[in-house]
């Protein structure tokens, strides 16, 4: 859908479909119909053009496709709402830990100003002041609220100790940016006393065990996550059979078209759950070094203090502050782990048509039975590893101790060889630096057999990877590659053709990109727009310094010196003494400064002193009278 016109219709394309829906009772977001309305323009049974102006027959034929979609409840419709919400709703810890720190600014936003710009003067406005600060170091360190009395005077015993209010009058006479940076340093040590004292058991009112909360909740949704990837495997695992074996349905089309979208519906599924394994073991080893540093820092601050009656605040005051960021980065990893576990039971919902129908536990099972050993064994094997990191990260966080287990892996198998693939180029998990690390096409999914229609089918690594146009494809069987071999550019054409009937397998297969290559080889090299602009260059002219450059005119004479051979100097000064003996004129007293060369230690100046030439006085007589 390039052309502008379509661009311009579609905002009405989507309203008439939610419209249509909501008349008949079912409420569906935007988001959905826009996934919907783009699968429907793929398909080629509607005869749509992606490239030419919509015509309003288009528009009827794809708002009638697109709300027969929508209400046709079933697996299909299931696996485009969870991949929409799941596109929607997850993010990764990092853009978690950003927005999780803008909302904390925007909390303290309206404190600090109040803070930074009062000017108290009178007794009644500096106690008020005063509670400000507390306000803003209970809020800060969220130990509690600042509604709660006990909470407000545990903090404000701490800030006493700290600040009192007698050195008020210093805090206010302050510029803004350093009242700033003394505020957070304030609320950090005020966290860390509290903290420090609910250690010693000395008060810590509304301060929660979090550490141990926080791994109960992660070993909740690890383990959530373990069962789920377990029973939806093993679910792919029997669908993926029945297209190994022939007529497993006996000839039942619907039978089979529900295996396949009940196939793609369920790897979809357990591809989401890796991805939130992914931030949850980053979490847990995230929380056992935070835990192991709270205690550090418990039992260091105890040593320093001792019951001691004062201690210097350069010795504990960085200690409670780094005592109040860990306490901080566990509060972040506590919402991490609510957003992730509240987004796997958002997405558990999208999963209530994969239940088996009657009918289909027999022919499932047999087919099983009836696959290829190799393909069970890949199936078996691919489950057991997943089950083995979860146990590693639920040891970690349980505190037992990882027991040692053998990492699953599968049997040896004859590699693909050059000859057997057309020539083109092999890599063998033996001979191949980084073998388990390459990133395949169709996200490690067999093009072949997703190409005739026979599923999300797992690549076998066993056999070896096969490098086409700086690709690595994986393939499920040595038949596959060979088909693959023999016309790469036939199979993805087909692979491109089965993918528009069934648009939720570019998200599962990752096939943006394999849509985006024929756009291009179809209408012409597009044209790549970007905003830019210039700015005229400060310094157009490259500097040129001269290192040697000097400005000391001391230094410049010892140059100019050094630069006069040794005995032009001497010659000259002896024809020059004995001018002026010759003349009889008198000759002052003057003194040369020489340098010496420079050597790579020291130099040290040479001085020369001239003295003149006596000159006899004449003799004069005197007459005696």
């Amino acid at each position: 859908m390039a052309a502008a016109p379509a661009h311009s219709v579609i905002r009405n394309v989507i309203a008439d479909i939610g419209e249509q829906c909501a008349s008949k009772g079912v409420n569906v977001d935007q988001s959905l119909i826009g996934f919907v309305v783009k699968a429907v323009v793929l398909d080629p049974r509607n005869q749509l053009d992606p490239d030419s102006e919509l015509t309003n027959e288009d528009i009827d034929r794809i708002v009638r496709s697109g709300v027969e979609r929508l209400l046709n409840e079933g697996v299909a419709l299931d696996t485009y709402k969870l991949q929409v919400h799941f596109l929607v709703n997850y993010r990764p810890r990092e853009e978690l830990n950003a927005q999780w720190t803008l909302d904390e600014q925007k909390r303290l936003e309206d404190l600090d100003r109040t803070i930074t710009e009062a000017r108290p003067s009178t007794r009644e406005e500096l106690e008020d002041f005063y509670s400000s600060l507390v306000s803003r170091a209970i809020v800060y360190s969220g130990l509690g609220e600042p509604t709660d009395l006990a909470v407000v005077r545990e903090a404000t015993a701490a800030l006493e100790s700290v600040l009192p209010p007698v050195e008020l009058g210093n805090f206010t006479s302050l510029t803004k940016s350093e009242k700033m940076t003394q505020l957070q340093d304030l609320s950090g040590i005020v966290g860390g006393i509290r903290l420090f004292n609910k250690g010693l058991g000395k008060g810590g009112a509304s301060i929660t065990d979090l550490p141990n909360q926080l791994a109960a909740v992660a070993v909740d949704v690890m383990q959530q996550i373990k069962h789920l990837h377990h029973d939806f495997s093993a679910l792919s695992a029997k669908c993926a059979a029945t297209f190994h074996k022939k007529n497993a349905f006996d000839g039942d089309s619907q039978k089979q078209q529900w295996a396949f979208d009940a196939l793609t519906c369920s790897r979809q599924f357990v591809l989401y759950l890796e991805t939130i394994q992914e931030p949850l073991a980053a979490l847990a080893e995230q929380l056992i070094a935070k835990k192991k540093l709270v205690v550090k820092k418990q039992e260091l601050l105890t040593s320093i203090v001792q019951s001691k009656s004062a201690v210097p605040t350069d010795q504990v005051y960085p200690h409670f502050i780094e005592l109040m960021d860990c306490w901080k980065a566990l509060q972040f990893e506590h919402v991490g782990v609510s957003s992730y576990r509240a987004l796997l039971t958002d997405i558990l919902a999208f999963t209530t048509h994969l239940g088996l129908p009657e009918g289909f536990v027999e022919p499932l099972d047999a087919a099983l039975a009836e696959c290829p050993e190799r393909v069970q064994v890949l199936e078996s094997t691919y489950r057991e590893t997943f089950g083995h990191q979860l146990d590693a990260c639920l040891a970690a966080l349980e505190g037992t101790g990882a027991t040692k287990q053998k990492t699953p892996e599968l049997p040896a198998i004859n590699p693909l060889k050059s000859a057997d693939v057309n020539g083109l180029v092999v890599l063998q998990p033996e001979l191949t630096h980084g073998y388990s690390q390459l990133a395949l096409e169709c996200n490690g999914f067999c093009p072949v057999m997703l190409s005739i229609g026979g599923g999300l089918q797992l690549a076998d690594k066993g056999l070896g990877l096969v490098q086409w146009q700086d690709r690595q494809y994986g393939f499920n069987n040595a038949e596959a590659a060979t088909s693959f071999a023999g016309d790469p550019e036939g199979c993805l054409e087909s692979l491109r053709a089965v993918v528009r009937q069934h648009a939720e397998l570019v998200e599962v297969a990752h096939l943006q990109e394999l849509f985006g290559s024929q756009g291009e080889a179809e209408s012409g090299p597009v044209a790549v727009k970007c905003d830019g602009g210039t700015q005229t260059e400060l310094h157009p002219v490259e500097k040129s310094l001269d290192k040697d450059y000097t400005w000391n005119e001391w230094e410049l004479r010892r140059r100019a010196i050094k630069l006069v051979p040794w005995r032009f100097v001497f010659v000259c000064w002896g024809k020059a003494k004995k001018k002026e003996n010759d003349a009889g004129a008198k000759y002052e007293p003057t003194t040369k400064r020489v340098s010496s060369p420079p050597s790579a230690t020291v130099m040290f100046p040479f001085v020369f002193f001239v003295r003149p030439t006596s000159v006899p006085r004449r003799r004069t007589r005197r007459r005696l009278t």
